[in-house]
Order: structure tokens, then C-alpha cells, then sequence
């Protein structure tokens, strides 16, 4: 989009331009330091874009549309699969990091191989609430829609459930809640928030501004 005309181009759209696969339910994406885009996908998984050509390759995930969480094939690159990947940040080594809404998990996902490691959260494919092997202590993440990479590494989640930012240490998994309610919602009201003003509405989007501070969007509002 030209910040100036507001005018659109379409990069990479479902099948006419490019090559591929088709983009079937693409739900954020980010630019890695070469300059292309990296897009996650719900029933691909990852997807690696050339901004010019627009042609679409699979990075990590499913080599056929899928949504039960396996492959009718091998995947590309190893580790557990996305379920519902959803948010995309890139750090500045050019390491990719991907949230999965539905497994409450953070994967990190090598930029050559598409290997996928856990992060942090479980690390089983299962539902949350079974889950036996967690890694990282804190707060469980429940619900992920919005993710980014801090200046000194960390990543900061928030999640929709909650209604709160948490920080995760890249290296260990530990998660700490630092603005937001400590208890989801659906538990009842939200009793000594982190944080002051008004408590966020199901966080969908963040941003690191270039003096460290975080821009947060929810479903009425962008806090800062």
C-alpha cells in the first residue's frame, strides 16, 4: 500500500500472480532481513513470499492444505506442527518466531531448514490444559494472536484471553505477565491488574516503537 496515494498492489494473492501454493487463510506476516515476506498460514503453516515475483514457497509446516494438525505427507522442516499459526516476528539474526493460537505455544522455526522447536509452553501435541511437558515457568499462555521481538531479544505475546502482555525469554521459556490482568477473564473480573488504564479487549496486534515503548492494538483501541 503507497503511504501516500493509499493505492494497492496485491503481492501475492490466492493463485493468479506468482507461483505456488495459494494463500488460504493467511493471518500475519513480517519481512526478514533480506527483504522477504514470511506469512503464516492456517492450513500451510509458513509460507516465504518474494515481494516482486510474488511466487510462494512453503517454509515449514504441511505441503497440502490441512487442518487437523498432520501432514497427508512429510512436512517441511521437523518438529511438532503448527496447529493454528497465527502471529510472525523476526528477530534481528533473522531467527523466526511463530505463535500458535490454538496450543497456546511459541515455536521457534529455522529460516533455511523450517525446522520448529517449542519455545515455550507445551511441548505435545495436545490441548493445553493435557499437556505434560512444558517448557519455561510463569503464567500459561492461553490464547496468541499478537507477537513481537523486543531490542535485547525477548518476546512479548499477548494474549486474548488473558487480556494481558507477558514477556517470554527466548532462551529459557520463562514467561512473566507485565501488564494486563493476571487471571483470565473468563474466571471473572479482572481483580489487580498490572498496569494502569484501561485494561486491554482481546489483544490482536503489537508493535515495538523505536525507543523500546509498545504500541498494542485490541478490538476497540491502540494503547501505547
Amino acid at each position: 500500500v503507497d503511504p501516500v496515494t493509499g493505492n494497492r498492489t496485491s503481492v501475492a494473492p490466492n493463485v493468479s500472480a506468482g507461483g505456488g501454493p495459494g494463500l488460504f487463510s493467511p493471518r500475519a506476516l513480517s519481512i526478514e532481513p533480506d527483504g522477504n515476506l514470511v506469512v503464516t498460514d492456517a492450513l500451510f503453516g509458513l509460507l516465504r513470499v518474494d515481494p516482486v515475483t510474488g511466487m510462494r514457497t512453503i517454509l515449514s509446516g504441511c505441503p497440502e492444505p490441512v487442518m487437523s494438525g498432520e501432514c497427508d505427507g512429510a512436512s517441511v522442516g521437523s518438529g511438532m506442527l503448527f496447529r493454528n499459526p497465527s502471529a510472525i516476528a523476526v528477530d534481528s539474526s533473522g531467527t523466526l518466531f511463530v505463535s500458535d493460537g490454538d496450543l497456546g505455544t511459541v515455536f521457534r522455526v529455522d529460516a533455511t531448514t523450517g525446522n520448529r522447536t517449542v519455545v515455550t509452553e507445551c511441548a505435545e501435541d495436545v490441548f493445553p490444559e493435557t499437556c505434560e511437558t512444558v517448557i519455561g515457568d510463569g503464567p500459561s499462555l492461553i490464547s496468541i494472536f499478537a507477537l513481537v521481538v523486543e531490542e535485547d531479544g525477548s518476546l512479548v505475546v499477548g494474549d486474548s484471553i488473558r487480556n494481558a502482555l507477558v514477556r517470554v525469554d527466548a532462551v529459557s521459556g520463562d514467561r512473566t505477565l507485565f501488564s494486563g490482568c493476571p487471571e483470565p477473564l473468563e474466571l471473572g473480573p479482572c481483580n489487580n491488574p498490572i498496569g494502569g488504564g484501561r485494561i486491554f479487549g482481546g489483544i490482536g496486534t503489537i508493535a515495538v516503537e523505536e525507543d523500546g515503548m509498545l504500541l498494542v492494538g485490541d478490538s476497540s483501541a491502540v494503547f501505547r
